[in-house]
This record gives C-alpha cells, structure tokens and sequence, in this order.
C-alpha cells in the first residue's frame, strides 16, 4: 500500500489542477478480489449455486421470476493491512452476505437488489437456480428479450482479497474536474495494484468505483433520491468479468457486463440493505 505522502506524489505526477493533499484525504482503502487457487472458504464467491440456509425459498421477483444469485461475501475473512487508510464503515454480524439481482427480467438494466445476511453459524446449502416460469411472464421491463440475453447463472468464480487504495473518480460538487480525477483515480490504481489490465477492471470489495462510464454512485440517487447525494453512497462490491477465475462458460449471450453493489453509506454501516442498488453497465 501507498503510504500518504506516496499517494499525494502520485496523485500530483497526473499534472492535474487539483488539490493533491485533499483527494489524498478522501482516499478509502479497498480489497482487490485475487482468483483462489485452493480448495478452502473464499472471501468472495461470485455466481455459480447460491448458498441459501434450511427452508430459505430461492428469492423471486414480483412477477415469480427467479433472481439471480451475484455473490455472496464473508466479512469474517476479510482481512489485511490497509496502512492506515480509512475503510468505509461496514456493519455486520460475520455473517454469509448474499446478493442477489433481477438478471432475468432485465440483464442490462440497473435496479434495486436483494442482500440477504445469513445467520453466523447457520448451514448452508450450495442450490442450483429454479427453472425459468413456463410461460414466461410477458409484463417484464424486458418481456421482448431474447431467451439466451438472459442471465440465469453466472459463472462459478472464487476470490481471495488484498488490500489496494482507492480514491474518488467524481466530484458531485464540480462535474468540470471529473475527467482529472478519473486520471487520478487510474493513476492511484496502477501505483497500488500490479496488475496488467486496466484499472477499472479490478474487481474489489468496498472503497470508491472507477468506470470510464460515470460515476456509478449517481445510479443509487436516481433510484432513491430521498437518500442524499452520489457522496451518500457507498460501494460493497465491483466486479468486473476476469475469464482467469473461472473455468465454467456463460449461460447467457451478450456483452461483457460489470457489477458493482452501491448501498446508502449510512445504511451499510448499521447492516441495512433496504435500498441497495445493482449497478449494470458494459466492461
């Protein structure tokens, strides 16, 4: 990790007309997702069966269409030296997170979510998703897409995470310097992280999102503008599609889609999820 007076010299070698010292002190620090090799528990289990617990009904949506099962996170593994850089409040009883989305009726489309903690200690087991209602509905918000558009399962990938920084690729308050604190955002990433892809496909847990398309945060106040400004929200999860931390193909055809999970700051750190929001755009 960067220490701060590394991360200000970073941030100052972009040449932007900004002030280094006071992005520095907005920075979070994030746990990048690193494919596991090994057969033990993951921190981040993306796609594949969802563990759900004795009883737990595969969640549906209101028109009885089966959601799709994202990830599920296990805060009790995470673990690591942020050097000191703040980490977004995060409130949870240790507990198995799920999450899930509404990839079936609309895979492109960003929507509220579902995030379902499981009870420390509970037995969980892994399920298969249920077969699509036949007929289909034809009253979704994407009743005309084609059978094999829509995603039902995604690939089995497992993750482990280290530490990385991150720092905001917006300012709500001046849309002007987007674009230098996009760079910046970049430029933190490769001086944080080796990586040959490019910053913005780091999947990783918390910290701030990094998408050339805008800032995904503007997503959640759009939905629920009763819950404050872009700086209201807060990332849980992004993840970016990496063909090397998974073996399995994709069900369902179409472009390659990022994920990124954005909660009410505020809400994620008493546990809530009542307004979390699965943000859909193209990788």
């Amino acid at each position: 990790m960067l220490d701060r007076e590394e991360a200000v010299r970073v941030i100052e070698g972009v040449g932007a007309d900004v002030d280094a010292e006071a992005v520095a002190r907005r920075a979070q620090a994030a746990w990048r997702l690193v494919p596991t090799r090994g057969d033990g528990p993951a921190v981040v289990t993306v796609g594949g069966p969802a563990p759900l617990a004795d009883g737990e009904a595969w969640p549906v949506n209101d028109a009885g269409v089966p959601l799709t099962f994202v990830a599920a996170i296990d805060p009790a593994l995470v673990t690591g030296d942020t050097g000191g850089w703040p980490v977004a409040a995060w409130g949870h009883d240790g507990g198995l997170v799920r999450i899930f989305g509404d990839l079936v009726d609309d895979p492109y489309e960003s929507a509220p979510a579902l995030v379902l903690p499981a009870p420390p200690g509970a037995t969980l087991t892994a399920t298969e998703p249920p077969p699509l209602p036949d007929p289909f509905p034809d009253d979704g918000p994407q009743e005309a897409i084609a059978p094999e558009e829509r995603c039902r399962r995604l690939p089995l990938a497992r993750y482990d995470v280290a530490p990385m920084l991150t720092v905001p690729e917006a300012d709500p308050e001046d849309e002007d310097r987007d674009d230098e604190l996009l760079e910046i955002a970049y430029a933190v990433r490769r001086a944080t992280v080796d990586d040959p892809r490019d910053p913005w496909e780091l999947s990783h847990l918390l910290g701030y999102a990094c998408s050339p398309q805008g800032d995904v945060r503007t997503i959640g106040t759009y939905l629920f503008p009763d819950a404050g400004g872009a700086d209201d929200w807060q990332v849980l999860l992004a993840l970016h599609p990496d063909p090397s931390a998974t073996s399995e193909p994709a069900e369902h055809e179409g472009p390659g889609l990022a994920y990124t999970l954005i909660v009410p700051a505020g809400e994620l750190a008493t546990g809530a999820y009542d307004r979390a929001v699965l943000v859909v755009e193209e990788s």
